[in-house]
């Protein structure tokens, strides 16, 4: 009687693996929609949409934003995932399928998309990206961060700003970090891509 199934998540990444989102009785797991059976237990204040194997959980949100978050603001963090688009509180990270920790729940907010096993992630309101083990690939020095995939090229989009009324500085990273252009005054697009560009 106190559960509650995402159903318009899975159009977002897909139900990899035949798992889907559940909650029951404020707490979130997975269960497998062929079977009905849980697969990972409803133990997490936040649990996002498996996407290439992965999912982002979190513990002690703040309770009046839990149900608004899962909903309402997934679309967002796929697209451009901003540091202070949620408001403070939870600790984040990312399980596997078989509901295993493979990035601790240490930071402060996470995408919910991944890159081949690369996360976007906050800490102390800066976001960075760790990989599969947890190791930091784009220092903890942007406001935004955004990933592009593509056939042609891909990378991060990220983007600092110097305070309040500040200037945005965009910058374009590949997949593992490498900087191609810093210091932009306008966000990047895809003709900014070095194989479009020939790097100039």
């Amino acid at each position: 009687d106190n559960c509650w199934w995402a159903t318009d998540e899975p159009w977002l990444c897909g139900v990899e693996n035949g798992l889907m989102q559940l909650e029951v009785d404020g707490k979130w797991g997975y269960v497998q929609a062929e079977t009905d059976k849980i697969i990972i237990a409803p133990v997490f204040d936040y649990a996002g949409p498996f996407c290439a194997g992965y999912a982002h959980v979190a513990y002690n949100l703040h309770s009046e934003n839990a149900r608004e978050l899962l909903i309402n603001d997934t679309f967002s963090l796929a697209l451009w995932f901003r540091a202070d688009c949620r408001k403070p509180g939870g600790q984040h990270g990312f399980i596997n399928k078989e509901g295993k920790f493979v990035i601790p729940c240490e930071y402060d907010d996470a995408s919910d998309l991944n890159n081949d096993g690369r996360f976007i992630v906050v800490r102390d309101g800066k976001c960075g990206v760790v990989d599969q083990d947890n190791h930091t690939i784009v220092d903890f020095r942007w406001n935004r961060a955004l990933y592009y995939g593509n056939d042609v090229w891909a990378g991060y989009v990220a983007a600092s700003c110097d305070g309040e009324g500040g200037e945005w500085r965009w910058a374009l990273l590949g997949k593992d970090g490498e900087q191609y252009y810093e210091g932009l005054t306008e966000r990047p697009d895809l003709y900014y891509f070095p194989e479009r560009s020939g790097k100039g």
